[in-house]
């Protein structure tokens, strides 16, 4: 769900099952037709994206897949802002739906940073050492 918008009923498919859960928002809730998004999140999924984009995958490894660096968004941001012309541009939105991916980063021991400084091109070197990763992805539905 994205920063200020309301909660939405949604339903929960294996709630007791951290591997295989999921959140669906429907655009018709009482009838729970017409799924509006589905999201993953938490330490662990068999869920995953394009190219085997799941909970945890890491920045190196998006850059891998994207065939060269993007630009961060910043710290618990929605997808990355550009993939700068790359593979992965496939998930941005369009009128077939998207995928949002969300990242976070564990910042190296002693390390203390602005939020403003964690944001920008993946290939800066501050940005290489936070271990960014996915730990949220939504896929969101055409209208």
């Amino acid at each position: 769900m994205a920063d200020g918008e309301e909660a939405a009923p949604g339903t929960v498919l294996f709630p007791k099952d951290a591997q295989r859960s999921i959140e669906i928002l429907w655009k018709d809730p009482d009838k729970k037709t017409k799924p509006r998004s589905a999201t993953i999140s938490g330490k662990t999924s068999r869920w995953h994206a394009v190219y085997g984009i799941s909970w945890g995958t890491y920045l190196s490894e998006l850059e891998r897949l994207n065939g060269g660096p993007l630009i961060v968004g910043g710290f618990g941001t929605d997808q990355p802002v550009s993939w700068q012309g790359g593979l992965l541009e496939e998930l941005e939105p369009h009128g077939d739906g998207f995928v949002v991916l969300r990242l976070d980063y564990t910042p190296p021991k002693g390390i203390k940073l602005k939020l403003s400084a964690v944001n920008g091109d993946s290939n800066r070197p501050v940005m290489q050492r936070l271990n960014f990763r996915v730990f949220e992805i939504t896929w969101e539905f055409p209208p």
